[in-house]
């Protein structure tokens, strides 16, 4: 029975905004259908259609508000008497709070007659609505909740309590003044008497169409940013905040950030922000994140428009770290940037052909031990010596024929002559032939150090080509002797 006053068909609503000194509405309605379905006390069931008509009136300043309403309806059935009769309500209610969330207060009073007899009831009412527009689709969702503190009435019903819920979904035709209404609402009550027959449960689910006009106003704009309403796809933004033509806040770069928080208003699509709306730059470099090829640099270094630290010799050593600026291209270099001498020769890696040089060893350009000074074509291996009476390198001998074997590896377009001595004692055949076996043993050994066998020759010449006297110790042993000799270039 509640439901009657809750699809009044015929609507009168006066309302204001706090930018509207009065803004006047009129909007009327004729009942489509109607279900309802009653359940009394004793547990009799019912259910009806019905017509219904009524009057409501509102005026509103803002956020607060007061209105009246009347209804009446006959309901029709054929199953049980208990869904049957007429219905004539009437109520004043308080209003306060924004339509997207508002808290009534009132009091009404309803009479009820019919097959069960006639009762009258007063009660006090207390609840909270909410509309809210969805977007810019014309439709507004609303919900109602209800609570009877105190009901009191004559005839067998004295004393009890109530409550009321309802949704609804509401269409306004964006050109035409029309609305069309779909909704459901439940009514609840209790008795503290046991005679009390009227019923306990009223669930009604409705339709309703209507007309509704707004002469020598503006429409409704809950949250005052110019965009009424039912066009609002935003329909509670701050105020003071612009918005666009659907009622949402400004974002004129994309960056996620509202232009009235947006320091950097101009940033490009789809680049990083903070919470100012200005590009980011972790590492404060000078470049932002999204350009930032490097985005870890440590800070006060000089960088690249990349974000790269600064290598002007393209080295890999940052030029703050860089001692040796100017490197040429391709060269290696230590952590401090300069050129690397592993060897400590003198020759920079990249150059040397014998890498690797002993400490103190002269050695040429390339960076290996020289063997022929200047214009000479003749060399004394001094320290290759042979085990007595054979071709056997000792261990000095080979350590000597290392750095020779380097120098030559070094010198590819070299060839050599190796050239045994040996003294006056003894068989000069055999002297002779000893000679020419130390020679061998000699190239042998070079070629397995990885000289070209094609650039090497072994010759003994025995005792013939002393350098010292053979009368005498000391110049037998200088005469025991390898040289080198050079054949030329190619």
């Amino acid at each position: 029975m509640r439901s009657a006053t809750t699809c009044a068909l015929v609507y009168l609503l006066i309302g204001a905004t706090p930018a509207v000194a009065q803004n006047w509405s009129a909007q009327a309605g004729i009942l489509g259908s109607t279900s309802r379905r009653a359940a009394a006390f004793s547990g009799d069931i019912g259910t009806s259609t019905s017509t219904m008509s009524g009057l409501e009136l509102q005026v509103r300043r803002g956020w607060f508000g007061i209105g009246a309403r009347g209804a009446s309806a006959r309901f029709r059935s054929d199953e049980h008497p208990i869904a049957a009769g007429e219905v004539a309500s009437g109520s004043v209610e308080l209003r306060f709070g924004p339509d997207l969330i508002r808290g009534e207060v009132g009091i009404g009073r309803r009479a009820l007659s019919g097959a069960l007899g006639r009762r009258d009831w007063n009660y006090g009412r207390l609840g909270v609505r909410s509309a809210y527009p969805i977007g810019r689709t014309g439709l507004t969702a609303e919900a109602t909740l209800g609570w009877y503190p105190t009901v009191s009435g004559t005839g067998d019903f004295t004393r009890g309590g109530g409550g009321d819920a309802e949704t609804r979904l509401s269409y306004q035709f964006p050109q035409l003044p029309l609305y069309l209404a779909i909704g459901y609402r439940l009514d609840r009550f209790t008795a503290e008497t046991e005679t009390d027959r009227r019923p306990e449960e009223v669930s009604s689910i409705f339709v309703a169409t209507g007309v509704r006009v707004t002469p020598n106003s503006r429409p409704r704009d809950e949250d005052t940013d110019g965009v009424p309403d039912r066009f609002d796809a935003c329909p509670a933004t701050p105020g003071g905040v612009g918005v666009d033509a659907s009622g949402c806040r400004l974002d004129g770069d994309g960056d996620g950030i509202f232009d009235e928080a947006d320091r950097c208003p101009s940033t490009p699509f789809a680049v990083r922000v903070d919470d100012r709306g200005c590009r980011v730059d972790s590492d404060g470099d000078g470049v932002f994140d999204d350009d930032d090829a490097c985005p870890g640099t440590v800070a006060n270094v000089a960088v690249t428009v990349a974000g790269c630290r600064v290598d002007s010799d393209e080295d890999g050593v940052p030029e703050e770290l860089d001692a040796c600026a100017g490197t040429p291209a391709g060269v290696s270099v230590d952590p401090s940037g300069c050129r690397v001498d592993e060897d400590g020769d003198g020759v920079f890696d990249e150059d040397d052909r014998c890498a690797g040089t002993d400490a103190g060893v002269e050695v040429d350009r390339r960076g290996c031990p020289i063997l022929f000074e200047d214009d000479s074509e003749a060399v004394l291996l001094e320290g290759v010596n042979f085990e007595s009476g054979s071709a056997e390198l000792t261990s000095n001998a080979r350590t000597v024929l290392d750095l020779v074997a380097q120098a030559l590896v070094g010198a590819p377009d070299v060839r050599v002559q190796v050239v045994g001595h040996t003294d006056s004692s003894g068989n000069p055949a055999f002297n002779t032939q000893l000679s020419q076996n130390r020679a061998e043993s000699v190239v042998r050994f070079l070629v397995e150090r990885g000289v070209g066998e094609d650039r090497l020759e072994a010759l003994g010449m025995g005792p013939d080509e002393p350098i010292a006297d053979n009368a005498t110790p000391e110049g037998r042993e200088v005469n025991r002797r390898v040289e080198l000799r050079r054949l030329g270039e190619g």
